[in-house]
């Protein structure tokens, strides 16, 4: 999990986001969520996965690899 949050540390850095809960309020993401994978406490699941690839412009399958998911293909089912 460790590399996890490593990732996602340089992807709020890079878009100058210095706060876990603006990352989830913007993201649509609950902030205890967002703070356990910044602890390495959890890993997001498929949606919640979808909706930070969404958020931070990348594939969705380039935050599943990050997230260690086995199969890295498109999430199924809505975003709601």
């Amino acid at each position: 999990m460790a590399v996890f949050d490593r990732w996602l540390s340089a992807h709020m850095e890079r878009r100058k986001i210095w706060s876990i809960n603006r990352l989830a309020r913007e993201a649509g993401l609950n902030a205890e969520h967002v703070g356990d994978w910044m602890l390495g406490r959890a890993l997001p699941n498929a949606v919640e996965a979808a909706k930070l690839a969404e958020y931070l412009a990348l594939p969705f399958r380039d935050v599943a690899e990050a997230a260690g998911f086995r199969d890295a293909g498109e999430p199924r089912g809505r975003l709601a």
